[in-house]
């Protein structure tokens, strides 16, 4: 039981630390992933609580994108 937990957590990390890469070298591309996710989950037909995580799952978007700030390091 223990080591199916412990490969659990591993899985659940490396996903999310794979993501986070994904989307520092292509923001663009991850945004368009994440709000089809979203569509999918907000179809009117899914229960409600796939619904609220279909929102939580959009896109947030960025209000200086496009300004050549530089901050961020999506500009390039």
């Amino acid at each position: 039981m223990f080591a199916l937990t412990q490969s659990l957590i591993l899985t659940a990390v490396l996903v999310w630390a794979m993501w986070t890469v994904f989307g520092k070298m292509t923001p663009t591309l991850q945004a368009r992933l994440q709000n089809q996710i979203a569509m999918l989950l907000m179809r009117p037909d899914l229960p409600r609580p796939l619904n609220r995580l279909g929102l939580r799952v959009l896109p947030r978007i960025a209000t200086h994108c496009g300004s050549g700030c530089s901050s961020c390091g999506a500009c390039r």
